[in-house]
């Protein structure tokens, strides 16, 4: 008696019934196609965060990349936290109510005990000796809110996770509000914008703080 199976080439797996064998194919390529569209949504959830890290170049460009691309927020923040993923799936996300920067300024040492430049170690509390205990970047405070048909999603520390937009203090009130910290390594175009300045602030004689400088030079507000 001639027994016939079918063995799939990909798992292994062997058939004796090929109802069975082509309804494993199915679900291998549905999930090799589910796998496909989840690589591409998260390498162009990744590009948009380099593009702006790699382009913004002063406060108010930071201000209007942000509130251009807030859905791309809105998803990085759907991502990133564990708990709302599943029930928040196909749910509209809030639109952005307005966005704010406040107290920017540059500092030549931000710590890194809790954050610290991408692909870099933090330093809790400065004990590793051998470590940086800081960078040099730029603090703020940002103020938000959203508005729309749905904010079950926690737009609020969850959006800026892995977009070297890094929070710190914060939390809701009446809105969003977080201290920010911003490492020039992560920000090179801004970084080359605050140099640039500083040299023309020397060159010029010029007694304004360089982020002001920078903004004059680049805002187009």
């Amino acid at each position: 008696m001639e027994i016939v199976a079918w063995k799939c080439e990909t798992t292994g797996k062997v058939f004796e019934h090929k109802v069975k064998y082509q309804s494993h194919l199915k679900k291998l390529a549905a999930d090799r196609r589910s796998k496909a569209k989840h690589d591409a949504f998260e390498a162009a959830r990744k590009q948009i965060f380099n593009d702006m890290r790699n382009t913004v170049r002063c406060k108010s460009e930071l201000i209007a990349f942000i509130t251009k691309n807030w859905q791309h927020f809105c998803m990085n923040a759907m991502v990133n936290s564990w708990s709302s993923t599943r029930r928040t799936k196909n749910k509209i996300h809030p639109n952005l109510k307005f966005f704010s920067v406040k107290d920017f300024r540059w500092v030549d040492h931000v710590s890194n005990s809790h954050r610290a430049p991408i692909g870099k170690a933090t330093n809790w509390g400065g004990r590793d000796k051998n470590k940086p205990t800081g960078y040099p970047g730029w603090m703020m405070a940002i103020e938000y809110n959203v508005e729309g048909p749905d904010t079950v999603i926690p737009y609020s520390s969850e959006a800026w996770d892995h977009t070297g937009i890094n929070t710190g203090t914060g939390g809701y009130a009446r809105n969003y509000y977080f201290a920010v910290e911003l490492f020039a390594e992560d920000w090179p175009a801004m970084a080359d914008a605050y140099e640039k300045a500083k040299a023309w602030a020397i060159l010029n004689n010029d007694k304004r703080k360089i982020n002001e400088i920078v903004e004059t030079m680049y805002s187009t507000a």
